[in-house]
């Protein structure tokens, strides 16, 4: 996985930890990670995508056993 999109799930992460989902802005998400829209959608489709792999990675990713 390359730097930005790191990145932007780390920033993500920050995010949704400390307000609900319909709460967090890609206004702020953008601020953050400081891209643009379109730097943004290259690495994500969504704001829900984002999401799903936030959780993925941050979530689901630290009960894996390998």
């Amino acid at each position: 996985m390359n730097d930005t999109k790191e990145r932007i799930l780390s920033i993500a992460l920050c995010y949704f930890i400390k307000k609900p989902y319909t709460e967090v802005t890609m206004s702020e998400i953008l601020t953050a990670s400081g891209l643009s829209k379109g730097g943004f959608y290259h690495h994500f489709e969504s704001k829900e995508l984002l999401y799903h792999e936030m959780i993925d990675k941050f979530i689901i990713g630290s009960f894996t056993i390998e």
